[in-house]
């Protein structure tokens, strides 16, 4: 769904580029985290189909779902632990908006908690929500 929601990235299909990763053995967002990181790996991809302009937004968004899966220690996913707020404002760099307004958005979202945020990271589609709308 990821490539889905950033198909004006591509001059392909997402469904054509997906491939092309699948072929890399790229087969998750971990390791597209892994693979942007690498200059000679971008620009395969834009010779596979990624648009040249688009490389650097394209970077920072795979990144920035891999920063806050990161950020979430696995214990954290597993288990209700209150402290959203003071985690959020742990990490106030990671967001274009203030923890409070990021807070209230989670809030609006259904996201109560330590446990709620771990397990809507792990969704690409609520991902890139997150990315809308202050990430």
């Amino acid at each position: 769904e990821f490539l889905t929601e950033n198909a004006a990235s591509f001059k392909t299909s997402p469904k054509a580029f997906s491939d092309y990763l699948t072929s890399m053995d790229i087969e998750g967002m971990r390791d597209l985290g892994e693979a942007v990181e690498e200059e000679d790996v971008m620009e395969d991809f834009i010779e596979n189909g990624l648009k040249k302009f688009k490389k650097g937004s394209f970077k920072k968004a795979v990144l920035a779902i891999e920063t806050l899966k990161a950020s979430i220690p696995p214990t954290m996913r597993a288990t209700a632990i209150p402290g959203l707020m003071e985690f959020l404002t742990e990490n106030a760099a990671s967001f274009k908006t203030s923890p409070k307004a990021f807070s209230d958005y989670l809030t609006s979202m259904d996201i109560e908690g330590m446990r709620d945020l771990g397990e809507a990271v792990e969704e690409e589609d609520v991902m890139e929500d997150f990315i809308e709308n202050g990430l």
